[in-house]
């Protein structure tokens, strides 16, 4: 059988819940009482709180209560004396973990960038909870001041490519899927700095060309957080943004020159910087009486 259950203040607001089985329960035989259970409202719990559940059969009698009726006088016993049973849950809330590096070889949180050059932002967004899911993850990126995100360069794993919704420097991805307990989301794009970050690099986070990412994310019920706060977390990396170092070294062939002979230069453009210098444009003004001898550059 499965009984209907009586809730004892009309709502199960103190917790308590009654049934009346009918019975009888035969000897050696069972009856399997089920229900679904809500713990109260996110806002107040906090990650390990306990939630005790004790059953217990208040009464019972050895005969049916048709024939208890039909003999007001007699006294029947009612059985009292039998032990209760409880069990223990834990409360088990997201916890989102958020890592910001660069994509550079090792993933270190600092790598040298190249004004113009794509360059690759690592974010790791894990759920360290053991149970519950970290449902419905919003990721925000912020970027560098003057730096701009490479088109088609955002992918997720698991998950493939998803190209972000762009406010300013502000890239945002809404809704990459949930975490199960112990998972975890990878997120790597590009973005290249601009000239004008040579000049005004941006002071993220106290330092110039620091990238801000957070990850915010909802539990079973819905709520964004617990009594410990929101399910979310933040962390940065820092690009440190190099420009190549030219000098310039011109010398004669010789110390002086016979009139109406030709005069060979040598001009040498080094970098002494660690990230190359592209596109190098180089020009020489010829002395006063000099003619450039054609072929022979």
């Amino acid at each position: 059988p499965n009984p209907d259950a009586t809730i004892t203040d009309g709502n199960g607001g103190d917790g308590g819940l009654a049934w009346t089985i009918p019975g009888p329960i035969a000897p050696g035989d069972s009856v399997t009482l089920t229900y679904t259970a809500d713990l109260v409202p996110s806002a107040q719990l906090s990650d390990g709180d306990t939630v005790v559940n004790t059953a217990d059969v208040t009464r019972f009698w050895g005969v049916p209560d048709a024939e208890r009726d039909a003999n007001p006088g007699r006294d029947y016993r009612e059985y009292t004396d039998v032990p209760a049973d409880t069990v223990t849950l834990t409360v088990d809330l997201p916890q989102l973990a958020v890592t910001k590096t660069t994509g550079a070889l090792g993933f270190p949180d600092s790598a040298v960038a190249q004004v113009g050059e794509p360059f690759t932002w690592r974010v790791v967004v894990a759920n360290t909870a053991t149970a519950a899911t970290a449902e419905s993850v919003d990721v925000s990126d912020v970027l560098p001041a003057n730096w701009t995100y490479v088109a088609g360069s955002a992918s997720f794993a698991p998950g493939g490519s998803a190209e972000p919704s762009i406010a300013g420097g502000t890239l945002t991805w809404d809704d990459i899927g949930d975490i199960a307990p112990g998972g975890q989301i990878v997120l790597t794009f590009q973005a290249r700095p601009t000239v004008a970050a040579i000049s005004d690099p941006g002071t993220g986070s106290g330092s110039p060309n620091v990238n801000d990412v957070s990850a915010a994310a909802v539990d079973a019920s819905g709520a964004s957080g617990s009594a410990d706060g929101p399910y979310e977390d933040d962390d940065t990396a820092q690009a440190v943004l190099e420009l190549p170092e030219l000098s310039v070294e011109k010398t004669p062939d010789g110390a002086s020159i016979d009139a109406g002979a030709p005069a060979t230069y040598t001009i040498e453009i080094a970098n002494d910087a660690d990230v190359p210098a592209r596109d190098v444009v180089v020009s020489d003004v010829l002395g006063a009486g000099q003619a450039y001898s054609a072929g022979t550059a």
